[in-house]
């Protein structure tokens, strides 16, 4: 788990600096002051490998046109003169990660990544992708060092990753406009580890009629509600798909980092704490640790109110 972040030149942050991360972190605060941005930065240091992330980042805001701006984008001030650079600590395993980014102002030419030039001035308008310089290191001295690149080439974008890379990290980014994505597969997993009636005794909180969920066909979730047949899963409502998309994703990143964006939304005022409850209970049994964003002062609440409780007083 993560206990020290740093972050510079991205987004909207020059630079920020936060310590003492705990299994549940919540960050707070008003529209459009960069608290989705730190989600993204997490996103990109936990898979500092995948040349996939930044353009994943901005896919997940509804960018989707790669022209001169979807690069920009991620640097303070859309400005290519400074390099992004992240920092992670972690106590379990002990380790630093460093992620430094920055503008590929040539395109492609072989599979191996492409050096960028030390002045960036001048070059703003020929940048055709980016270029990320990932090192992982440890209290024995070892250190690794990978190099990849994603490229914008014509119509297409090109992927220069590193070969035999894996990352030792699970993570997930559960963005509250894009719950269903991924969910149907991932929730054979439920089943796999009995986890069903747990999950739909949750669930019942929030919407007493609910009996049972089944899988049924390969891209549906089915919900018994006692009816004389089975209803999909998300016509049930924002309130319950998202609590049990937060639910599954625990469970299938298993000691590894799940990331909420907009975490109150779709879920009525009342409901808050026993979402809060049910990610504290559910986090500390699979081992994740949870960052997520609210400007909600009710979810604040609720979260204090879940934390304050008897057999939560250890977090």
């Amino acid at each position: 788990m993560f206990g020290k972040i740093s972050i510079s030149n991205f987004r909207a942050i020059t630079h920020a600096e936060i310590d003492d991360l705990q299994r549940i972190n919540l960050f707070v605060g008003k529209n459009n002051c960069g608290k989705t941005s730190i989600l993204e930065a997490i996103f990109l240091l936990i898979g500092g490998g995948n040349p996939e992330l930044p353009w994943k980042i901005n896919y997940l805001r509804g960018i989707r046109k790669i022209d001169g701006d979807f690069w920009r984008s991620i640097f303070t001030d859309f400005s290519f003169d400074s390099q992004i650079m992240l920092k992670g600590e972690s106590d379990n395993p002990k380790e630093k990660r460093v992620l430094i980014i920055t503008p590929n102002h040539q395109h492609i030419r072989a599979k191996n990544p492409i050096p960028v030039k030390e002045a960036y001035s001048g070059l703003s308008d020929l940048c055709s992708g980016l270029n990320l310089e990932y090192t992982i290191s440890d209290n024995s001295k070892k250190s690794e060092k990978i190099n990849t690149a994603v490229i914008a080439k014509g119509s297409e974008t090109v992927f220069d990753k590193a070969e035999n890379y894996r990352e030792s990290i699970q993570a997930h980014f559960l963005h509250a406009d894009r719950l269903a994505e991924g969910f149907i597969g991932n929730f054979d997993k439920i089943q796999i580890i009995k986890k069903t009636a747990d999950v739909v005794d949750i669930l019942r909180k929030i919407e007493p009629s609910i009996e049972n969920l089944l899988t049924v066909s390969e891209n549906r979730v089915y919900c018994d509600i006692g009816l004389e047949r089975l209803i999909p899963l998300d016509m049930m409502g924002n309130g319950v798909l998202g609590l049990l998309s937060i639910l599954v994703a625990i469970c299938n990143i298993e000691n590894g980092i799940l990331l909420i964006d907009k975490i109150e939304n779709g879920f009525h005022y009342s409901s808050l704490e026993i979402v809060w409850d049910a990610i504290l209970r559910t986090a500390k049994e699979f081992n994740v640790q949870i960052f997520a964003v609210t400007h909600s002062i009710e979810c604040i609440r609720a979260l204090s109110a879940s934390i304050a409780k008897p057999n939560k007083k250890e977090d």
